[in-house]
C-alpha cells in the first residue's frame, strides 16, 4: 500500500489491500491523473504451468468486458523477473472497483434477507453473466459461483467476479474410470470450487454424472436460497 504502479501506461497508486487467495492479491488503486479508483489484481507466478492459467483468466475477462454483469476489464500488463530456469513472473490486472463489497458481507451487515426486488436484481445479474459464459464456444463453466464472488458496485449493481476458476473442460466419469482418474478430478474440483456450493455430481464422482455448466446453475440456486433466507441451505 502506498506504492505507485504503472499498468500499461496507466499510473496508479495502491491504497489498500482488499483480499488475497492462491497466488493473487487484490488491491484498491487510485489513478493519479483523475483520482478514479480501480481494483488491481496482482499475480505472482513461480511455475510455468500457472502462467497459461493467468493468461487465460485475463483474456477471458477482457473478452467479456462489454458484459455489464461482470466486473469490467480496464487494462493489464506483465513483468518477467525470471532468471535462468527459475520462473518468476508478475501479472497486473486493472479492473472496475466494486465499492459495495460482496453479497456475503452485505447479508452479514443487514442480518436480514434481501427484499424481493433485490433478490430479483441479484438473480437477474447472475443469470445474464452465466448466460454470457455458457453461450461461448466452447461453453465456459465458472465453477465457483458463491456470495463472495458477487460484488456490489457503487451504483448498486451486482457483478460476477473471479474468473480464475473458469474452465471449458467437461468431465464425464463412467464405470470404466479408475481410482486415479477420480482422484485427479476430485483434486481439481477441490482446488477450483467451494465445498458447500458444489453440485452433487462434483461431491460424488462415483455417481458417474457429467460435470459441466450445470454445476453453475446448482450454485446459482444456492445463492438464491441464501439471499432469500440469509442463510445457506448446507452450512
Amino acid at each position: 500500500s502506498g506504492s505507485q504502479v504503472e499498468v500499461d501506461g496507466l499510473q496508479v497508486q495502491v491504497t489498500r489491500l482488499l483480499g488475497e487467495g492462491g497466488y493473487a492479491f487484490i488491491y484498491a488503486a487510485r489513478e493519479q491523473a483523475t483520482g478514479k479508483e480501480f481494483a488491481l489484481k496482482r499475480f505472482l507466478v513461480f511455475e510455468e504451468s500457472k502462467v497459461s492459467e493467468v493468461v487465460a483468466e485475463i483474456r477471458l475477462i477482457k473478452e467479456l468486458k462489454e458484459q455489464g454483469d461482470m466486473v469490467s476489464f480496464v487494462t493489464a500488463a506483465s513483468v518477467d523477473h525470471s532468471q535462468g530456469k527459475k520462473v518468476n513472473k508478475e501479472f497486473l490486472l486493472l479492473m472496475e472497483l466494486c465499492s459495495g463489497g460482496d453479497l456475503a458481507q452485505l447479508l452479514r451487515r443487514t442480518a436480514a434477507p434481501l427484499s424481493p426486488p433485490n433478490v430479483c436484481l441479484v438473480l437477474g445479474c447472475l443469470a445474464r453473466a452465466l448466460r454470457a459464459l455458457h453461450a461461448r464456444s466452447p461453453p465456459v463453466t465458472h465453477r465457483d459461483i458463491k456470495l463472495e464472488n458477487l460484488l456490489v458496485s457503487a451504483e448498486g449493481c451486482v457483478k460476477l467476479c473471479d474468473l480464475g476458476s473458469a474452465t471449458t473442460s467437461v468431465h464425464s466419469p463412467g464405470p470404466d474410470w479408475n481410482m486415479n482418474q477420480r482422484t485427479v478430478l476430485e483434486d481439481e474440483l477441490a482446488k477450483y470450487s467451494t465445498p458447500m456450493y458444489r453440485a452433487p455430481e462434483m461431491l460424488d464422482t462415483w455417481s458417474n454424472f457429467p460435470i459441466n455448466q450445470a454445476v453453475d446453475i446448482w450454485a446459482a440456486g444456492l445463492v438464491l436460497y441464501a439471499v432469500c433466507f440469509n442463510k445457506h441451505p448446507f452450512e
